[in-house]
């Protein structure tokens, strides 16, 4: 039996130690790390799923393209929370249940005339910015890949895009509505210099459902499965909506 164990640890030493790896970027109140600690309201909500699995997970935050990379190459078992898009699905096997709804806004500064009525080819001629690698939903994305010479601008971190606003490098500024709101609220909180005033449009360009998803080249078999069973449980036990419950004044 000892020879046995031996050789299933040499044969599948993933398998029989390693912990589940998931990334995540940082966007607040979502997923972010804290005293060096994940927080968020996904990060509780996965957390508690895989608590119910008795699988031991390892949450680690990294810049979103090399999440994705790491996504793709199988050297995380997953990320969340992700958007759907048809190259991402490729490599990445998503959860049947949605993990967040997220709202896709646009921020301009204090003082800008630009109006939004839901019609975004009416902005065309104006400079946006977004976060590099990220997928703004089905409406936005579409919008952005149509040939309307629109500029748009990416950067690593909301920190950089407000810079980008005051400095008049972009005109908008596309990202979830609390996440965007939050982070600058924080920045205010360390008196960033330079942070521009800066107003929400209405309305919202669209609700978009995020996922957590698993790497295809993963060694960790059935993970998506389990996944879904355990969310399924917390949301028909009540479980799901008091952890988010519990982040709706943050």
């Amino acid at each position: 039996m000892l020879r046995l164990c031996a050789l299933l640890i040499l044969l599948f030493p993933h398998a029989v130690w390693a912990e589940t790896v998931l990334a995540f970027t940082r966007l607040v109140p979502y997923h972010y790390n804290e005293n060096n600690a994940p927080r968020g309201i996904s990060v509780a909500l996965v957390e508690e799923a895989f608590r119910r699995m008795d699988e031991p997970v390892k949450l680690i935050e990294l810049p979103w393209s090399r999440a994705l990379r790491y996504l793709e190459n199988g050297e995380v078992d997953g990320v969340f929370e992700l958007l759907k898009t048809p190259v991402r699905e490729t490599y990445a096997d998503y959860s049947s249940l949605v993990l967040m709804m997220e709202n896709v806004s646009l921020f301009v500064p204090e003082n800008s005339p630009i109006q939004f009525d839901g019609d975004l080819q009416q902005l065309a001629q104006f400079r946006f910015g977004g976060l590099q690698d990220f997928s703004y939903g089905e409406k936005f994305d579409a919008f952005r890949s149509m040939e309307l010479n629109t500029d748009f601008v990416t950067a690593v971190s909301l920190n950089d895009l407000f810079l980008r606003l005051i400095n008049d490098n972009i005109d908008i500024i596309v990202g979830d509505q609390r996440g965007v709101l939050l982070e600058y609220r924080r920045l205010q909180g360390q008196k960033v210099r330079s942070l521009p005033q800066i107003k929400r449009l209405q309305p919202n360009v669209e609700e978009t459902p995020s996922y957590i998803a698993f790497s295809k080249k993963s060694q960790r078999a059935n993970l998506r499965k389990r996944f879904d069973q355990a969310l399924a449980n917390m949301i028909a036990e009540g479980v799901y909506s008091k952890i988010v419950e519990n982040w709706a004044d943050y």
